[in-house]
């Protein structure tokens, strides 16, 4: 009796030391699971996805925290980065957000929070939440955005454009400046 106590003893030991390591750092990813979701999801720090087609890198996916939910097919992460790159394997642009959801059926995806997409076009787009379709790699907005390109700038709400931001449709454009240096010339001289 005393040998099996031996051995038992240890074990419960490392199980109590792995559900330890495993309940750490649970604070991370609080609001990244909706109440009522995934029953057993997934966490995972710095998470890393990489999409290839062909051998050739497709888009890459990273997150500081991603929380994976089987049951919802969801990952949800926070600061989320997405590299993409064309057929040839060409780095082509470059989304960043706060959080972010993957359709993990899809592939489809939520950016939400300080959403800035930047291409290699010399374009940046500023909103608050952006869908990106996986297989068509189109981005819709339906919040205000911020469009810069070069010395030009569109403000408006709602979007709809190619992750390259060479097709770019605004559904309600409230400000275009076409040359930001000419405008700041005429105020200088209003002003004398």
């Amino acid at each position: 009796m005393k040998k099996n106590r031996k051995h038992i003893l240890p074990l419960i030991a490392m199980l109590f030391s792995l559900f330890l390591v495993c309940s750490c750092g649970k604070a991370e990813f609080r609001g990244l699971i909706p109440e009522g979701t995934a029953q057993n999801p997934m966490t995972m720090e710095e998470f890393k996805l990489i999409e290839t087609k062909g051998g050739i890198i497709r888009t890459k996916v990273m997150s500081d925290f991603a929380v994976v939910e089987s049951d919802t097919k969801k990952m949800r992460g926070k600061k989320i980065t997405v590299l993409s790159y064309n057929p040839d394997g060409k780095f082509v642009s470059r989304l960043t957000s706060d959080t972010g959801i993957v359709y993990t059926d899809n592939n489809n995806m939520e950016a939400i929070g300080n959403v800035v997409l930047t291409g290699t076009n010399n374009t940046r787009l500023e909103t608050a939440k952006l869908t990106w379709f996986f297989n068509t790699n189109r981005i819709f907005s339906d919040v205000p955005v911020v469009i810069y390109k070069g010395n030009n700038i569109m403000r408006g709400i709602g979007l709809e454009a190619d992750v390259r931001m060479e097709d770019v449709s605004l559904k309600k454009v409230f400000t275009t400046v076409s040359n930001l240096n000419q405008l700041q010339e005429k105020k200088g001289k209003t002003k004398q």
